[in-house]
This record gives C-alpha cells, structure tokens and sequence, in this order.
C-alpha cells in the first residue's frame, strides 16, 4: 500500500526543487513508497510522482509482474512489444523538465530524450535520498528490532566460542619445528603462477602452545 507520509515528504521537496515531476526507477525506493518490491531486471519498471497534476503518483510495470494486491494508486501496464517511451509519453507534462533518479537506464532515458517527452532532465535522486535518511517512526522500531537480533545473534556466537577458535592468531604466531602441518582457520589465497605478486602458502606448520 502507498505510504502516504512518505510520498508527501518527498513531493515537499520537489516542489522545494521546483520538480513538478519525477520518475522513480530505483526498486527499492519504490518499495519504500509502496510496499511492493519488484525485481524487474532488464525491464522498466517506474513510478511517476507529481506535483500538480492528479493522481500524485502512477506505477508503470511490465504485465510479467501482474498482481492482485491493491496499492492504493493508479497503474499503468505495457507489454515487452510495447515501445516504453510510447507508453510514458502520455503520462508526462512535456513542457515541464522531468526529474529522473540516478538508477534509470540510459536506454529509457535516451528513448525519452530523443522523442522530447519533456523540456529538460535532471536527477532527483536527492529528493528520495535525503527523505529516507530522515526515518519515520515505522522505521525506527524496525532498526530497533534488527539491533535486538543482531545483539542476540552476538549473545549466541560468544557462547558458543572457545578459547582455541579465540586465540588462532596467537596460535599461528607460535610456529615451530613440527611434524603436524595444520590448515589455517582461515581462508588463504594461492595466486595463479602467472600473477605478478609471490604466492602465499596455503598451509602452516604450528605447534601445540
């Protein structure tokens, strides 16, 4: 569902910008307006925000990605024989600049400039960018949750060390004259013998200590 507290900071700032209008391409940033996470790859995949014209927001998604989930805004469907600045152009005020965010495909772009869907182009990521640095209360108790994870997943790892896994480094230190040739504990990388730099063993003696 679209999270209208946050589309409303970021259109503040536009209209701060004098951005009438802005495609969003960046996935995450869309499901951070609207609760949907898409992975859309090479495709489009675009959310249309506005400041003076209604609806405030449209997303524009490939009919691969169809979905019953109602999310609170208009949507735009195309197809992959579908010409994607064909399906955008009709959307767009083209007598006004168009603000894009700093992910968008050039071929989306270049298509749109070429077929002068606006006066003028200019990123926006920053109106996206500094609203989401300001988190909302929502957010907040998330990370609030997540350091709790994160503080018992520590609990768990500290319990379940030992004194040897603890002290390897010490242990790789006391290198001695052995006839047990023990692997590191960690991961050694051995270079191809055509790289410029000397190869590093991959095992070590050590002793007991």
């Amino acid at each position: 569902m679209l999270q209208k507290d946050r589309l409303y900071r970021v259109q503040e700032k536009m209209k701060q910008a004098a951005m009438p209008q802005m495609l969003v391409t960046d996935p995450m940033a869309i499901y951070w307006l609207c609760g949907k996470l898409f992975a859309p790859g090479e495709r489009f995949l675009g959310l249309l925000l506005q400041t003076k014209e209604e609806p405030p927001a449209v997303l524009i998604v490939n009919e691969l990605f169809r979905f019953d989930e109602e999310l609170g805004i208009p949507m735009v469907w195309y197809s992959d024989t579908d010409d994607v600045t064909a399906v955008l152009k009709p959307l767009l005020r083209p007598e006004e600049k168009l603000c894009v965010d700093q992910t968008m495909a050039a071929k989306f772009l270049i298509g749109l400039m070429e077929g002068n869907a606006a006066a003028g182009y200019v990123n926006g990521s920053f109106t996206i960018d500094e609203t989401r640095a300001v988190k909302d209360a929502a957010e907040q108790e998330k990370l609030r949750q997540a350091s709790l994870v994160n503080d018992a997943a520590m609990e768990k790892f500290k319990a379940s060390s030992t004194p040897a896994s603890r002290n390897w480094k010490s242990r790789i230190r006391c290198l001695a004259s052995t006839n047990h040739w023990v692997p590191p504990p960690i991961p050694l990388i051995r270079l191809s013998p055509s790289a410029i730099m000397p190869q590093i063993p991959i095992i070590c003696r050590i002793t007991r200590c």
